[in-house]
């Protein structure tokens, strides 16, 4: 039997959803067993009896002690590279390029970030919003607390807000409307409690996007809020198989690579249910096409709900979004499709009806002239 350590952090929802993927893959192997290990009690002596262990590496003192028992350690932080230990993590690089692009599609000209200093996942992610940002020549405005003040930030009780004084005065000194990323859901529940009591409306002056997906916040929120999904089940699934690998080879004894696990998408819900363009009715006919996309919504249908007669709507989408309504629609269902076919499991035909073609052979044909690629080559198979 194969003792495998596994350091526990069930506090938040991508902790639990991390070791649901390394029991999912544990169920496989007949031969071992999981051990919870406190972070607080990795010594050389705990390590050494074990014959494979998955944590996140903090600092040298840790990792000093996993090298001196020669135990197989998979390093799921990634907090910087770590010559001939395996790291594997969510791609930070993808977490911002999603946050990025979603506000930027969603016409948003005003950007606010909210992390945690010192953290890697905060850290990492924000460089990312940043550099995305900054290739559309956007600045971002950014609100950052100490690690020593995140310690005091309760999982368990999220309305205690530590640093709410200053946050609530960074918000009320940025330009509305404007659209927040957040470094994860739990900092996301608090801006949108501070940003309501300061008087701002969610999502109308503020937009609030978070990460993890963690249903027990995003969804009892004051305004259910929009997070993207890390995948963090295929993270811990990836790093019990990659520590597999390692305990039946000798390859831990080599530099590995960084693995990254592609986070898989966003969860929309109404924190960031708003699109900041003029005449207002365009924004109401904008958020329709995204709801209705899976319904095969057609411009008659812009129209109608637009109230207004088909030149008028045609040079509105001229004027500012440079396209016409038949374009739109479809540039919104080739993103959905893109990022259904990239992040799920899903058929051809299961997409093609989420995006509102009635044929999964129209479907493929429409992805192959928008992207000049297959389904199937688009999903990187």
């Amino acid at each position: 039997m194969k003792n495998i350590g596994v350091e526990v952090a069930p506090e938040h929802a991508f902790g639990r959803r991390f070791l649901e993927g390394v029991a999912a893959y544990a169920v496989t192997k007949s031969d071992w067993r999981l051990c919870s290990i406190p972070l607080d009690n990795m010594s050389a002596t705990t390590i050494a009896q074990l014959d494979g262990l998955i944590l996140r590496l903090f600092g040298n003192q840790i990792e000093n002690a996993a090298r001196r028992t020669n135990v197989p350690v998979v390093d799921v932080y990634g907090e910087r590279p770590r010559c001939g230990l395996a790291q594997i993590h969510g791609d930070y690089d993808a977490l911002g390029r999603i946050a990025a692009e979603f506000f930027l599609a969603r016409s948003f000209t005003n950007f606010g970030w909210c992390g945690i200093d010192g953290l890697v996942f905060s850290d990492e992610t924000r460089r990312h919003f940043f550099s995305h940002l900054a290739a559309h020549g956007r600045q971002v405005a950014a609100y950052t607390c100490a690690p020593r003040l995140f310690e005091k930030i309760s999982y368990t009780a999220p309305d205690k807000i530590p640093d709410a004084k200053s946050l609530r005065k960074w918000l009320r000194s940025l330009p509305t409307p404007i659209a927040i990323f957040c470094c994860n859901d739990h900092r996301a529940y608090q801006v949108m409690r501070v940003a309501i009591e300061a008087g701002l409306h969610v999502p109308r002056d503020v937009a609030i996007l978070g990460v993890d997906n963690d249903t027990m916040i995003c969804a009892y929120a004051q305004v259910p809020l929009s997070s993207i999904d890390p995948d963090a089940v295929k993270i811990g699934f990836s790093a019990a198989r990659l520590l597999n690998t390692l305990i039946n080879t000798s390859v831990h004894d080599k530099v590995h690579r960084k693995v990254l696990i592609r986070p898989k998408g966003i969860i929309e819900r109404r924190s960031t249910e708003h699109i900041p363009i003029d005449p207002p009715w365009l924004s109401t006919v904008l958020l329709a096409i995204e709801k209705d996309l899976h319904d095969g919504i057609s411009p008659s249908d812009v129209f109608r709900i637009a109230g207004k007669s088909a030149p008028i709507v045609e040079r509105a989408f001229r004027e500012k979004l440079g396209q016409s309504v038949i374009s739109y629609i479809t540039g919104k269902r080739m993103e959905r499709a893109q990022m259904l076919l990239r992040t799920t499991n899903l058929l051809s035909k299961e997409i093609a009806a989420l995006c509102g073609y009635s044929s999964a052979q129209y479907f493929c044909r429409s992805v192959r002239k928008h992207f000049g690629k297959s389904p199937r080559r688009l999903r990187g198979i």
